[in-house]
């Protein structure tokens, strides 16, 4: 009975460690759309590659000049509105210049939608906090040719040509079919992600905070997603850095409010103040 008890434990374990893995591998998957490899022939042609957590290939043989969306990289997330959260990753385009745009979004209620602008052979660092205008289910890189295929059809605000306009200018996405790819949707290029992060953004910083010198203290931060900038304050002395460690000169001593707070490098959001006492030399 005991070897019998044993057997059952082994299988019990061994479900358990191939669960776990599907779990895991799940949320590390990319699904693809190349539309010429589905018969739509304006559209990327290619595959996907290197999949991981951390981002993949979109190795192209051609571009396609039916717009971004003839070729993608996907994969299911889940954002929830109001909720502020922090992308980052690296990207590259290995033989042209390129445009992708990035969208999170359920169905067509927007999250959050921006363009990267990609020199050839340049890596290009993206790093965005924001709040979620919407739920989002799915996160989407558009990384086929951009030939202005959605001219007077995409127009409202939250749109991705208005948002190209709102990034690099007024009627500026009307360019976008001699800039992409240089004007030739027969390219050859890889779309190479890397480091790729989604995840919330810091509700408050983390710190500490101590006495060090005459009416100075020593304020401490853990490094919190999303955030660039940390404010300091030790009393009404108010102090900004980049890093995480600052030391303030307070204006008396005894016992004074440490607060800290973070802000993301477009300032778009600003997480609540954390606040300590610190008795001052």
């Amino acid at each position: 009975m005991k070897g019998f008890t044993k057997k059952i434990a082994s299988v019990v374990l061994a479900l358990t460690l191939v669960i776990g893995l599907a779990t895991s591998a799940s949320a590390a998957t990319w699904d693809s759309y190349f539309g010429v490899n589905a018969g739509w022939y304006e559209g990327a042609e290619g595959t996907l590659t290197g999949v991981s957590a951390k981002g993949f290939t979109a190795r192209m043989t051609s571009v396609g000049w039916g717009g971004v969306w003839g070729g993608q990289a996907k994969q299911a997330i889940k954002l929830t509105k109001g909720t502020a959260y922090n992308i980052s990753f690296n990207v590259k385009s290995t033989k042209v210049n390129k445009y992708i745009y990035v969208k999170m979004a359920t169905n067509e209620n927007l999250a959050k939608g921006f363009w990267v602008k990609i020199g050839k052979g340049q890596t290009v660092k993206v790093n965005e906090t924001f709040k979620a205008a919407n739920n989002a289910n799915q996160i989407t890189f558009g990384v086929g040719g951009e030939a202005g295929d959605r001219e007077g059809v995409d127009t409202d605000a939250t749109a991705r040509y208005s948002i190209f306009d709102k990034q690099f200018g007024a009627g500026a996405h009307k360019k976008l079919a001699q800039q992409d790819c240089n004007g030739d949707f027969s390219s050859v290029t890889d779309i190479v992600v890397s480091n790729y992060s989604l995840a919330p953004a810091a509700k408050k910083v983390s710190f500490k905070a101590k006495a060090k010198g005459k009416k100075k203290v020593k304020v401490t931060m853990k490094k919190a997603v999303g955030i660039y900038t940390y404010e300091v304050k030790v009393g009404k002395v108010k102090k900004k850095t980049t890093g995480t460690s600052i030391t303030v000169k307070a204006k008396k001593k005894g016992k004074q409010k440490v607060q800290v707070r973070g802000i993301s490098k477009n300032k778009e959001y600003t997480t609540g103040w954390a606040t300590k006492k610190v008795k001052v030399k």
